[in-house]
């Protein structure tokens, strides 16, 4: 059997493990918890951007039926709105300006606005 020497240990290589090891874990900790951050914020950003396309579908939709109302009906100018079954909902203007016509929509979808307008 070969002869095995003991290493004689001084007190600085006590917990030495112990150390790196609580080191390699509150790396890990860090690096889960800013992933974890950043995961979250864009699930929020992509919540926040389908309000907007649904928004925006609605602002078409009341640019559509100011068009149709226009050519159609003979509708010159004023305001009116309407709601999606998706619950999205429109406010349209019309109004005109010298020989233009202007329409402006604005759609809602929870949270979100946007607007469209058209000159004809």
């Amino acid at each position: 059997m070969p002869n095995i020497e003991k290493i004689k240990k001084t007190g600085k290589e006590r917990g030495a493990a112990l150390y790196l090891t609580m080191m390699i874990l509150a790396v890990v900790s860090a690096s889960f918890f800013t992933l974890t951050g950043v995961l979250v914020s864009q699930i929020k950003i992509t919540g926040n951007l389908s309000n907007s396309v649904m928004a925006f579908a609605a602002a078409d939709a009341g640019i559509e039926d100011a068009l149709y109302k226009i050519r159609r009906q003979d509708y010159s100018s004023g305001t009116f709105s309407g709601t999606l079954s998706n619950g999205g909902s429109y406010t349209v203007t019309v109004v005109l300006q010298g020989s233009l016509t202007v329409a402006r929509s604005v759609g809602v979808y929870q949270n979100s606005r946007r607007a469209l307008e058209i000159q004809f």
